[in-house]
């Protein structure tokens, strides 16, 4: 017997946890399954569309990592260019990494939002988290890159 997500009606798959349409926690609905093939989709006003959970999680330090990154990086780039020597190198360099990290974050943030194409998200929040090693918040930026590989099913492509 075939099962259907009680949100969208996209026919799933047995033991799917996740819709793969529109992302919905399906193990949520119960043992009565409320979607109709002849009426459609029987929306529950408690439902919450979207990433929702540990994607929510990464998507919000992502934009505050990214908003962060973004204005510390860019404030350290005329900085270093009027400071000499060594030290002015130095700050020049972490702004660009600082910018680039913000952007990588901000791509994988719009990738997370629309829950689309899991393989680059994951890629972007990985060099992302990689050019922010220095900082130590790139450790948390790999964590939240493995936390993305277990709901990766939620993802559209």
């Amino acid at each position: 017997m075939s099962s259907y997500c009680s949100k969208c009606g996209k026919e799933l798959g047995e033991g799917t946890r996740f819709c793969p349409m529109c992302g919905f926690d399906t193990m949520g609905q119960g043992s009565g399954n409320n979607y109709n093939q002849n009426t459609g989709p029987q929306h529950n006003s408690n439902q919450s569309p979207g990433m929702g959970g540990t994607l929510s999680i990464i998507f919000v330090c992502g934009a505050l990592w990214a908003i962060f990154a973004l204005l510390v990086g860019i404030a350290f780039m005329p900085v270093g260019a009027a400071i000499y020597y060594v030290a002015g190198t130095i700050a020049i360099i972490v702004g660009i990494l600082l910018f680039l990290s913000a952007l990588f974050t901000v791509l994988c943030c719009v990738k997370l939002y629309r829950l689309e194409n899991f393989q680059q998200a994951s890629t972007y929040c990985l060099i992302g988290s990689i050019l922010a090693i220095p900082f130590l918040v790139g450790i948390l930026g790999v964590i939240f890159y493995f936390l993305m590989q277990k709901e990766r099913s939620r993802f559209k492509s």
